[in-house]
């Protein structure tokens, strides 16, 4: 089954594809969009895209990904599965913590989204704002700026 919008793919496919690319790539220590695309099942321009948001190098021209080590990481023990906060959810966090100032980081996202059962996990939040980023799902405008992400217009 081929994900035809990245930002529709699960946390858990998210990272599954990052890891396995990584492992796969690990003597050279870069790879291309190609490579986690197959992993992921998505077209090459979206996961570019997401990767560009995420890891990317230029090299002579040439796009080029490297995962910072965190990326790779296996998820946080007792985290709170993203893949289980309702889209709502995420878009209420995203609106609230960008209220004050315009912009908001992951970090503060991701203190909306902590319950009593355990944190959300960093890197599985920034992954799946990316991949909303990239593949449209932002209804009013979810994008990364140099200060943090923005819902707006």
């Amino acid at each position: 089954m081929t994900v035809q919008n990245i930002g529709q793919a699960s946390v858990h496919a998210l990272r599954a594809s990052l890891l396995v690319t990584a492992a796969r790539t690990a003597h050279a220590g870069m790879f291309s969009a190609g490579l986690v695309a197959a992993a992921l099942e998505a077209t090459a321009i979206q996961v570019g895209r997401w990767l560009d948001l995420l890891a990317r190098y230029s090299t002579a021209g040439i796009r080029a990904y490297a995962c910072q080590p965190q990326l790779v990481a296996a998820p946080a023990t007792g985290a709170r599965p993203l893949d289980e906060v309702s889209p709502s959810e995420l878009w209420a966090a995203v609106v609230t913590a960008q209220l004050q100032t315009g912009v908001a980081t992951a970090e503060t996202i991701a203190a909306l989204l902590d319950s009593p059962g355990g944190r959300v996990d960093r890197v599985d939040l920034l992954l799946r704002l990316a991949a909303l980023s990239v593949g449209g799902q932002r209804p009013t405008g979810l994008r990364l700026t140099e200060d943090g992400w923005t819902a707006g217009a």
